[in-house]
């Protein structure tokens, strides 16, 4: 594995990252660890992305960083890191870490981890649609018009040339 990473394979560099910083049959080293992660992030690695955005977020392998951290997470969620995408849901839903509450781009984050096959953002979703602070109709209604208009763009062919 470290040698498909030293090659520059971005999955092999978060696995090993991953490895190195849980200490899975490896030990743990969370500077190594922070270091395969950015090899991977520089290739858009979405989960590499969302786990480094994690560790600046706690100071876990470098000093702690919370807007980068969140920075971070928001890229990944929107590379189509579903963790990310769920993390980040919530973080808006609720406002955490001095961010403004904002309940349709928490439905979108959500509804985009729902469209990928993550059941958990169903529950998440349901949770905010019936909760004390919950989405709204009209956030519902808009978040699903952007996700939705998002994926016709994605599935429209780009012109050769």
């Amino acid at each position: 594995m470290e040698r498909a990473a030293k090659r520059g394979d971005a999955l092999s560099q978060l696995n090993l990252a991953a490895r190195l910083a849980t200490g899975d049959d490896v030990k743990r080293d969370l500077k190594r660890a922070v270091f395969w992660y950015r090899k991977a992030a520089v290739q858009k690695e979405p989960d590499a992305i969302y786990n480094l955005g994690l560790m600046q977020m706690f100071g876990e392998g470098h000093p702690a960083d919370v807007p980068r951290g969140l920075r971070m997470l928001e890229r990944a969620a929107r590379l189509g890191s579903p963790d990310a995408q769920q993390l980040f849901g919530e973080v808006l839903m609720a406002g955490l870490y001095g961010l403004k509450r904002d309940p349709e781009r928490a439905a979108c984050y959500y509804l985009r981890s729902l469209a990928d096959g993550y059941p958990r953002a169903a529950m998440l979703l349901a949770a905010a649609l019936e909760g004390r602070g919950k989405i709204g109709r009209a956030h519902l209604i808009n978040a699903l018009n952007r996700v939705a208009a998002e994926g016709v763009r994605a599935a429209q062919p780009t012109p050769s040339g």
